[in-house]
């Protein structure tokens, strides 16, 4: 019986056809080929079992957590009768059911009020999503669509989580005084992937002067230029709202240049870091740190006001000391019953969101801002230092 074809086959049959391949190509076939690529099947954990832990797989809380800075975003609109969020990179739609259970549970006006948008294109991950609202009693103020410009003009706030880390890159590395692009051949003796270089083309080299990436000789970067096409099309398409972006990353001036030599650039199995991108694709997760300053500059370039960049640290713990809200009703619960099995485990979840050696400062927070909320009070803001945005 002849073996199934496997994205290596598919890989090299492709290196074979047209040359080595631009690594933002082998990237995309690596994660998103329809039957072979790493999100290709929706029932990958994600989690304690899966390769890599996200702030939702920890538990409700985030969802939680978030709830409050949807129901104080539903404020600053105005209190609309009917408004949605729109969610992009849902995976199976945890994080929707841990939001809207929680709205249900603590702000039923706000809760009547929103409908949910995921942002996506796969059939067999809208089933998936489909499954998980359905039977979380939701499913019914639900709905899909392919792209942000399919988003109706009732959408207040866009969220994506650890969404953008996982956008196609190209590399290029400065040798010898010029850009070179890192591009994925093929060793035809050991039939392994590797690398070979290029001169970078015109568009390329443009791309590169756009993030500021420095001329110091031997720096691998990444050009993150699906993610700057994705963020132009997403501010210029989106109506007037907010736009939530966590995920790991940095600004531009501390994500080039001399402390990341060899740029961002890692694949995760089994919880474990490899630098090693380029094996066994299809069965790892690649990923790179996002360029906040990009998305700042695109989303300011279409009126987009950047309101807060921060780490997740205070923005969760913001939300959290909501008057009334999260930790108000944690509270309640504890003098009640100091050992309550479900708020220690509240607390353990929050522990985890927050701490800065756990996920409180890996992962950073933008938020911005176009029309009415961009003068607004927005919540989860108040512990802005200088220079991080501006609380009305």
């Amino acid at each position: 019986m002849t073996a199934a074809p496997s994205l290596k086959d598919y890989l090299e049959e492709r290196i074979g056809k047209d040359g080595p391949l631009p690594f933002s190509e082998f990237m995309e076939a690596a994660l998103y080929h329809d039957s072979l690529g790493y999100y290709s099947d929706p029932a990958r954990t994600i989690g304690r079992g899966g390769d890599f832990y996200t702030s939702v797989s920890v538990g409700p809380v985030f969802g939680e957590l978030l709830a409050e800075f949807v129901a104080g975003v539903w404020v600053a609109a105005g209190r609309p009768a009917h408004w949605i969020v729109a969610e992009q990179g849902g995976h199976d739609g945890t994080l929707a059911r841990d939001v809207l259970a929680a709205l249900e549970a603590n702000d039923a006006e706000a809760h009547a009020a929103t409908g949910w948008a995921f942002v996506e294109t796969r059939l067999a991950w809208r089933e998936r999503q489909r499954l998980t609202l359905f039977s979380g009693g939701e499913g019914a103020r639900v709905h899909w669509v392919a792209g942000p410009e399919e988003l109706p003009p009732e959408t207040g706030l866009f969220l994506s989580n650890e969404l953008v880390d996982a956008f196609p890159v190209d590399l290029v590395c400065f040798r010898g005084g010029q850009w070179q692009e890192k591009r994925v051949g093929r060793d035809v003796a050991s039939g392994q992937f590797i690398w070979v270089e290029v001169a970078a083309s015109e568009e390329l080299r443009s791309a590169v002067e756009r993030l500021g990436l420095p001329q110091q000789e031997g720096l691998v970067g990444e050009v993150r230029q699906m993610a700057e096409r994705w963020a132009g099309g997403l501010y210029l398409g989106l109506p007037d709202g907010v736009v939530l972006t966590l995920d790991y990353g940095d600004l531009a001036e501390e994500l080039y240049g001399p402390s990341r030599p060899e740029g961002t650039l890692r694949a995760y199995a089994g919880h474990r870091q490899d630098t090693d991108v380029l094996a066994d694709p299809g069965n790892k997760d690649l990923t790179a740190h996002v360029d906040f300053s990009l998305l700042m500059r695109q989303g300011e370039a279409c009126g987009w006001h950047t309101r807060g960049f921060l780490d997740q640290n205070r923005f969760l713990i913001s939300l959290a000391a909501r008057p009334g809200g999260w930790l108000s009703r944690l509270e309640s619960v504890t003098a009640a019953n100091p050992r309550d099995p479900a708020a220690q485990a509240a607390l353990r979840q929050f522990k985890t969101l927050t701490h800065p050696e756990l996920m409180g400062r890996v992962f950073r927070v933008l938020i911005q801002a176009r029309g009415p909320c961009a003068s607004a009070r927005l919540p989860g803001l108040d512990f802005l230092r200088s220079g991080e945005g501006v609380v009305s």
